[in-house]
């Protein structure tokens, strides 16, 4: 709060002090490095005769040089050449004309030359170091060539890569030395001869100082990478509300990093041609600019528009640096530095803002400013040669220091907001478990209410959209996930109050596995995802209480597939000991090890998977509660990418020999169909319908065949595969299946039965140990037409029994009254051609005109028969109803002529109507549209089992829509087609085949069993 008290003069006064100790700091580091007093340099020649090395073993040869400008001076040439020299000063920039507007350029080339006098003492090995980064230049002792960089030239000349300070040595036994440095620059617009100091003194020295230089550049390099190492591993390790900012804060440490490694001494040569070199360079220096402006924009969340403006002009010049000329850089240098001004401006006006606004840690901010600013302005007075300074460190890293320590003020505040919200929380959790405990109860009474009323809308949605029923539907998805959430909820509170109380018993594993697995099979196909069950001798049984039971693998089944795109899951199981151990492995995305501690903490979900999901994360806990509850544990194994593994333990059947047991008791019951003959006594006098059980319990099996024997016939087996087997060979009313069945479930064997079965065609019951929403939700939805819940009321059974066999018979009644009626309707104009026809006859061919009248009073006859209605009549009887029709069709049209192929002996019964309306369909739509003459065959072949029949015309023939149109047509709009095709399928699984070419004709072909009764 100290910081609101601050005024703007304060911050600004604030300011200037710190800057001016900066600055301080700077001017002491350039006098510790400073030179002692020396001779000067006059026309060309140092005399140092009276120096003492011992002493200052090195000199900064600063002065008057000769300079020969565009010439390279050979050494052993100096004294005979007689090329006009000048006196220039080092470090400065060479001054030569070469233009005629005598103007100063960087580009040429030249010799500087200087005559050293040295002291009378032991020969000795001297050093020299010239620090300029010169673009070439070549330095000779005595004649003798001891150091160089790059090559000079007199023209320019390309590839240009070595930068920075370079040194040699040489052994002088003599007291005079003539050093001559070749130099020439064509590549470097700001590089303007030997800019920078030359040293010389005694070797050791020389390079003792030039590697204390190289290894403090070296260490702060190091501390910078480290410092954006630690960076990096604050990102990778936090989530906090300045993430984004230390991101920033890594990058510009990164890139400073780099900066320093390429500049000053140069400790990374790179393989690049010295113009991109100084390119790269430059690009860093403002990146990282642009780094910090970021940073700062970041933790003060700033938002105003300014940012636009630095945004846009650090993309410009950013591709003034790609584009720019190199010789013209000197001007692009302007821009840079209007930007650098202006940027800095920004950060202290922002920081100084936040001070006085008392936003915590605000001084630090400053400091760093305060710091990189220095910094900047020092770097840009050495750049452009108005100073010349040591390699210094401090700046930089005290913009290092004043952000880590605004970093762990940041950490402090952060552990002492954690420590007071912590024990808020405690307090806060006890009334949130009861608070959820009575919402969820309270909500669960008008969220049933709301799916109810949804569900009476959908089903009474003759006046609705298909998009107001697709609401319908999302709405009552939602409204069974929230119920399933409120369940978690209550049994969450129920489980931290000890309020839930286990029914255990000896379950087989097995069997509840494959039944749940059909509860989020829907939504495994959705995604193409196979689930794979473990044989199932391998599945023992488990001591546990069955509903819990089916809880824990629905949800964990649940989580599987819903973070599961592609692959597949696999279920399987082992016994160690007394526990079973129960694995369900996918190849999903995966958890991080950071999720996987807190995957098991209520209300907690993986924000790291790559999409989003439904839930409010109480599924596993749950799980593992309810695990705990039965004496097993869970443990999870899973790696980003690849999958998860989840695999818990529940204790053995108490009974090691439960299977053998079971297996004997289940032989002393009565063998599948023992019972079945009393079902054939009573269907004479008492029999209601014909069902089919289905349950691999046997003692279930027998229980429910003993209560249902008296009233209807019964058939019963212990699968699926046996009952689907049984459907093939008769008829039934009604199947009474269990859900939960090894092999194939009481789900499975529905999904197959609606294969061939529609809804009312044959009814399905199921029997299901919980009363779930999810089961019985997914029941209705493979096609069950009703359930029930064990243990079963046999009251409560016989009702619904009753309800669904007479929902068969009067679907089944309806169809045939349907074929009736079709057939009693006849049209009147049919009437009518035929009665002009018997007229017309009787005036040409009398002997026609009677044959007609026979079979016009046939067809009337047997049109009206009662025996329409029938659900069976002989083949005979449809064959002559069909051929009636056909004499008369005949006799009317010249062009048309039926065949019919049919054996002597017929035995058999079919339901009435089927042929008839196919030969008129053949007749009236295939041959009488058509041009030309046509023929109509009847086929009957007699297969063994059941007889082949088949109708054929070559008339104008159908597409596959019209085929489609005419299996579905509405029987009320005058098409008998798709009733017959209707009862044929309700009797023998398979309805109309119906093969046809445009302008080619039809067959149309079905079968009959001839073991049908009526």
């Amino acid at each position: 709060m100290a910081n609101k008290k601050l005024s703007k003069k304060m911050i600004l006064f604030f300011t200037v002090i710190v800057m001016a100790i900066l600055s301080a700091a700077r001017i002491t580091w350039v006098n510790y490095h400073q030179l002692p007093s020396q001779p000067e340099i006059e026309n060309g020649v140092l005399d140092l005769t009276n120096w003492s090395f011992s002493d200052h073993p090195i000199v900064s040869l600063d002065g008057d040089w000769q300079y020969y400008p565009n010439t390279f001076l050979a050494p052993e040439d100096v004294n005979a050449n007689p090329s006009e020299s000048i006196y220039s000063t080092v470090p400065s920039d060479w001054e030569y004309q070469l233009s005629t507007d005598k103007e100063q350029i960087a580009y040429g080339y030249g010799t500087y030359r200087l005559q050293i006098d040295l002291p009378n003492r032991e020969p000795n090995i001297y050093g020299i170091r010239v620090n300029n980064a010169i673009a070439a230049a070549n330095v000779f002792i005595n004649g003798e060539l001891v150091s160089s960089i790059n090559e000079p030239s007199t023209s320019p000349v390309p590839n240009t890569t070595d930068r920075g300070p370079f040194l040699g040595d040489f052994y002088n036994d003599t007291q005079k030395l003539d050093l001559i440095i070749h130099v020439s620059n064509f590549n470097i617009p700001f590089f303007k001869g030997l800019t920078d100091p030359v040293s010389f003194g005694l070797a050791e020295s020389i390079f003792q100082h030039h590697q204390n230089s190289e290894t403090l550049q070296l260490i702060v390099s190091i501390i910078i990478f480290l410092h954006a190492a630690y960076a990096l591993i604050l990102l990778l390790m936090g989530t906090g509300k300045y993430r984004t900012a230390v991101i920033y804060y890594g990058i510009m440490l990164f890139l400073y990093g780099c900066s320093n490694l390429i500049d000053d001494n140069v400790l990374l040569q790179l393989p690049l041609p010295a113009e991109w070199t100084y390119k790269l360079l430059l690009f860093i220096f403002i990146s990282t600019l642009m780094a910090l402006l970021l940073f700062i924009k970041k933790i003060y969340y700033i938002i105003h528009r300014t940012f636009h403006f630095f945004t846009i002009s650090y993309g410009l010049i950013t591709l003034g640096i790609l584009l720019t000329p190199f010789y013209l850089y000197t001007y692009l240098g302007l821009f840079i530095f209007a930007f650098y001004a202006i940027s800095v401006v920004y950060l202290f006006i922002q920081s100084f803002r936040y001070i006085i606004s008392g936003k915590e840690g605000s001084i630090f901010i400053l400091l760093f400013v305060c710091s990189y600013t220095s910094n900047t302005i020092w770097g840009f007075l050495i750049n452009v040669d108005l100073i010349t300074i040591p390699y210094y460190p401090f700046d930089f890293l005290l913009v290092i220091l004043f952000i880590t320590l605004w970093l762990f003020k940041q950490q402090i505040n952060v552990m002492k907001t954690n420590e007071e919200q912590t024990i808020k929380l405690q307090r806060q959790d006890k009334k949130k478990d009861a608070f959820l405990a009575h919402t969820s109860h309270e909500i669960r009474n008008p969220l049933h209410a709301i799916i109810n009323i949804a569900q009476v809308l959908l089903k009474e949605s003759n006046n609705l959209t298909k998009k107001e029923k697709e609401s319908l539907v999302l709405l009552i998805d939602t409204g069974n996930h929230l119920t399933h959430t409120l369940n978690d909820m209550l049994n969450i509170s129920r489980i931290k109050e000890n309020q839930i109380t286990l029914n255990q018993s000896d379950i087989d594993l097995y069997r509840v596995t494959t039944s749940t697995i059909e509860l989020i099979t829907f939504k495994a196909e959705a995604k193409n995802l196979a689930i794979h069950v473990d044989y199932k001798e391998n599945f023992p049984y488990v001591f546990a209480d069955e509903i819990l039971l089916t809880r824990i693998l629905f949800n964990l089944f649940d989580n599987a597939v819903k973070y599961t795109e592609e692959g597949s899951i696999h279920v399987y199981a082992e016994t160690k000991g007394k526990m079973t151990h129960i694995t369900i492995q996918d190849t999903g995305i995966g958890i991080s090890e950071e999720k996987l501690k807190k995957l098991f903490k209520p209300y907690e979900t993986s924000n790291d998977r790559t999409f989003t999901t439904n839930g409010i994360g109480l599924g596993l806990y749950l799980c593992r509660e309810l695990i705990k509850l039965h004496g097993g544990d869970i443990e999870i194994k899973s790696e980003v990418s690849i999958g998860t593994s989840v695999t818990f333990t529940l204790p053995l059947s108490s009974d090691s020999l439960l299977a053998i047991n079971r297996q004997e008791h289940i032989s002393e019951l009565p063998a599948e169909n023992e019972h079945v003959e009393t079902g054939e006594k009573n269907q004479s006098s008492n029999n209601l319908g014909q069902i089919l059980l289905v349950d691999d319990d046997q003692i279930n099996l027998h229980t429910l065949s003993h209560l249902l024997e008296s009233k209807y016939n019964i058939v019963a087996v212990s699968d699926g595969k046996k009952a689907l087997q049984k459907l093939e060979q008769e008829t039934f009313d009604l199947v009474i299946s269990d859900i939960m069945m090894p092999a194939m479930s009481g789900y499975e064997l529905t999904e197959k039965i609606r294969e061939k079965y529609s809804l009312p065609q044959l009814p399905v019951l199921l029997l299901t140990a919980l009363h779930e929403i999810e089961e019985i939700e997914h029941g209705f939805y493979i096609g069950a037409n009703d359930y029930i819940t064990k243990p079963v009321n046999y009251v409560e059974l016989e009702a619904r029994i009753d309800a669904l066999i007479m929902l068969k018979n009067t679907v089944d009644k309806q169809v045939r009254t349907e074929a009736a009626w079709y057939q009693a309707q006849m049209q009147p104009h049919f009437l009518f051609n035929t009665l002009n026809a018997i007229i017309s006859l009787s005036e040409i061919d009398q002997n026609r005109m009677i044959n007609l009248i026979q079979s016009f009073t046939d067809f009337l006859r047997r049109s009206f028969h009662f025996s329409n209605s029938s659900e069976l009549v002989s083949i005979n009887e449809e064959l002559s109803l069909a051929k009636s029709y056909a004499d008369i069709m005949e006799t009317r049209f010249h062009k048309l002529n039926v065949y019919w192929n049919i054996p002597k002996e017929l035995n058999g019964l079919i339901p009435p109507l089927t042929i008839q309306p196919l030969v008129e369909n053949a007749i009236n739509h295939g041959i009488l549209k058509h041009k030309n003459d046509g023929t109509v065959s009847i086929t009957i072949i007699d297969k063994g089992q059941h007889y082949a029949i088949e109708i054929n015309d070559n008339g104008i023939g159908m597409d596959k829509e019209q085929i489609e149109k005419v299996l579905k047509h509405d029987i009320s709009k005058g098409l008998g087609i798709a009733n017959t095709n209707k009862r044929l399928e309700q009797l023998f699984n398979q309805g109309l085949m119906i093969q046809s070419e445009k302008g080619k004709g039809t067959t149309v072909t079905f079968s009959i069993t001839k073991k049908l009764n009526k």
